[in-house]
């Protein structure tokens, strides 16, 4: 089995055609009920901004940038 730690590693570089692709997300808020919306705005912005600030710091494109 080959030494992980002595093979040589290249840096990450775009070598695609265009901007790299981005993760959207977008929080959704059942409106059918009158006030249930108006409630949860915040909390449902809450939990949208923290799956994007986690999958920005653990996931990586296929060329090994961020």
């Amino acid at each position: 089995m080959a030494n992980l730690k002595e093979m040589k590693r290249n840096q990450p570089q775009n070598r695609l055609c265009g901007g790299l692709p981005k993760i959207g997300i977008r929080p959704t808020i059942d409106g059918r009920r009158k006030g249930v919306r108006e409630s949860l705005e915040k909390q449902t912005m809450t939990m949208a901004k923290t799956a994007a600030k986690f999958l920005m710091e653990n996931l990586k494109h296929s060329n090994g940038m961020p």
